[in-house]
């Protein structure tokens, strides 16, 4: 039997465990109890970690822990169940610790997690990850966190200039509605921009044509979901109501088609290209708004924006006080 526990037993924004409940442990060792602690039960810790758990078409990482059983608190337990329960917790806080990002400082949350994006790709390049996917960010970001919390510990006074190197700088990212990783680089290559943009021409008519059926099928859970406090459930509302919305509205779609025209061929693939030309325009879309990222920077370099070339700076100068504090 697989018993599925969140140990939290609530959820809340941000990175980080919070604190254990003692559910867990009791339903452990209670079965335990009942067969003697013959039962051999096995605990085993997981972590996750997430792109984005409020927009769809995002990457989620499933990170599995070692398996570990209740023998080791058998005698405390028999003598002071209490004592077993802390014990019990305290180890499975350490195990799920190690298996996700856990940003315990509050005060600094927003500057670990800036830094976990602004620095993960130099991370990477260090711990020799060849592969930008999410689990290497995942574990290029634990070694931000790790830096960042001896930081912390050691040097506090670095990390009070970390924070306000980096706010400036997204504050400046933000004026120009762009995001780090467009800086990264010195300028795009303008051959490539016109490319990029001439196939955005050519795809046109089927990113309007997947937009005109597909706009209020996606719009309707966003409108929904506007008003929800707790943005946890904001996914999951999202997506009941995507199930049922999509399936009517492409029915409705269909009949309304087929009024048009009496081939079924016809009919069955204006069906099947509905779907297709959704997906085609949201990720077209996520292309359109890099690419116009992309020249909003070049422009910007071209003309030697102030503004833009102390963003840069602000990068660089981060970076490398994390280089040299790491190597310290």
């Amino acid at each position: 039997i697989i018993l599925a526990i969140m140990p939290e037993v609530n959820h809340g924004e941000g990175r980080k465990l919070r604190a254990l409940k003692k559910g867990v442990a009791r339903i452990a060792f209670r079965a335990e109890e009942e067969n003697d602690f013959n039962l051999g039960l096995q605990i085993l810790p997981v972590g996750i970690d997430y792109s984005n758990y409020i927009n769809f078409r995002n990457s989620l990482f499933v990170n599995f822990g070692k398996t570990f059983t209740l023998s080791e608190f058998e005698t405390i337990y028999k003598e002071n169940p209490p004592k077993a329960f802390l014990l019990f917790n305290e180890k499975l806080k350490n195990e799920l610790s190690q298996l996700m990002i856990d940003i315990q400082n509050d005060e600094y949350y927003d500057t670990y997690y800036k830094l976990s994006k602004l620095y993960n790709a130099r991370m990477r390049e260090k711990l020799g990850f060849r592969k930008n996917n999410i689990k290497n960010r995942f574990f290029a970001g634990k070694n931000i966190i790790s830096l960042l919390d001896t930081i912390s510990t050691n040097k506090p006074e670095t990390l009070i200039w970390l924070k306000d190197k980096v706010d400036r700088l997204y504050e400046g990212l933000n004026r120009f509605n762009i995001r780090s990783w467009v800086i990264e680089r010195k300028r795009y290559s303008y051959i490539l921009l016109f490319f990029e943009s001439l196939l955005q021409i050519i795809f046109l008519p089927i990113h309007i044509y997947g937009l005109v059926t597909n706009y209020i099928p996606y719009k309707i859970p966003v409108w929904a979901t506007r008003k929800i406090k707790d943005k946890q459930f904001v996914s999951s509302v999202k997506y009941v109501i995507l199930l049922v919305i999509f399936v009517i509205f492409y029915l409705i779609e269909y009949f309304i088609f087929s009024f048009f025209t009496d081939s079924l061929w016809l009919q069955n693939i204006f069906l099947l290209s509905l779907p297709l030309a959704g997906y085609f325009t949201i990720e077209n879309w996520i292309l359109f708004k890099k690419l116009r990222a992309k020249w909003i920077y070049n422009f910007a370099m071209s003309r030697k924006n102030k503004k833009m070339v102390e963003l840069i700076d602000l990068r660089k100068e981060i970076i490398r006080k994390l280089d040299s504090t790491e190597h310290e």
